[in-house]
């Protein structure tokens, strides 16, 4: 009798596992491929990764603070497809792994068919050669201020590679100046013969241009050229951050790379005057209030 009694309650609480599964943990399914920064496929030794999200739901109203569990399962693939099959309570994160590479990374949520199970079948993932480290001129929180703005004094203003500061136009030698187009476009103007490179990222589905994918890191090696005066951001596709990135080469012939957030951007200037863009170490040039100049 207390043998039946005993398998009874793991029956009870197997199926109680089950059910539980089956409420909080939706089944997964995503098939994709892994392609080179040219958008090839890549066909050699390459692992993916799938991340996925567990413990949190049937505790939430108790314990809201909790943070998610993660789990990774790893695939070895060498002919550039990928097929994987899980559960997850929330989302799923993939990025492939690969020695002198850097990754995208997608996090899937939604994607639903018609029995509620996340299906993706288009998904893609780039694997981006990494340069040769070297040290960048690295410049944070650069702005140039709208006319209307009270900082710009009522004058059109650009920013100053040299000074690492804006100023109006017509007072001091500028790299870049902010305008608006007959579009009602905003557009930085590089000063000639320097110009701008549009980078758009690396798209996460074969069937969408939108959404990408894009990390400073990735900008490793500056075109030699294509380069452009004007960069408009309403023209530009950016990553899920709001953040939109582009190649440079500035006046005096040196390359950069450009990250643009929210009316601020931030770059990256060779100083040795070659295309390698492979940040090893930094050199950071903050900047500098014209007041400081003085003193």
């Amino acid at each position: 009798m207390r043998n039946i009694v005993i398998t009874l309650v793991l029956f009870i609480v197997l199926i109680g596992s089950c059910y539980s599964q089956s409420i909080y943990e939706l089944p997964v399914n995503i098939t994709g491929k892994v392609m080179n920064a040219d958008g090839l496929i890549v066909k050699a030794p390459v692992t993916v990764v799938f991340r996925t999200q567990h413990g949190v739901l049937d505790k939430w109203e108790q314990m809201p603070w909790l943070i998610p569990e993660s789990k990774e399962e790893r695939v070895e693939i060498t002919d550039g497809v990928f097929k994987w099959s899980g559960v997850t309570e929330s989302a799923v994160t993939v990025w492939a792994e690969k020695d002198g590479y850097y990754t995208t990374e997608v996090m899937i949520s939604g994607h639903f068919n018609d029995k509620h199970q996340i299906e993706v079948n288009d998904l893609l993932i780039y694997l981006i050669p990494k340069g040769t480290t070297s040290s960048l001129m690295h410049t944070k929180d650069a702005y140039i201020p709208d006319i209307d703005e009270e900082k710009s004094g009522g004058k059109q203003c650009g920013w100053s590679f040299k000074m690492m500061w804006y100023y109006p136009v017509d007072e001091k030698d500028v790299d870049i100046i902010l305008g608006v187009n007959e579009k009602d476009q905003y557009f930085y103007r590089m000063k000639s013969p320097g110009g701008f490179r549009p980078f758009g990222g690396f798209k996460e589905y074969e069937s969408a241009n939108e959404p990408v994918t894009c990390k400073i890191e990735y900008l490793t090696e500056a075109p030699e050229g294509g380069y452009v005066q004007d960069y408009i951001i309403d023209d530009q596709v950016g990553n899920i951050r709001g953040e939109y990135y582009c190649y440079f080469k500035t006046p005096d012939g040196k390359y950069g790379k450009m990250r643009f957030t929210g009316g601020m951007f931030d770059y990256y200037i060779q100083p040795d005057g070659s295309r390698n863009l492979e940040a090893g170490k930094l050199i950071d040039m903050y900047p500098i209030n014209p007041y400081r100049l003085d003193k």
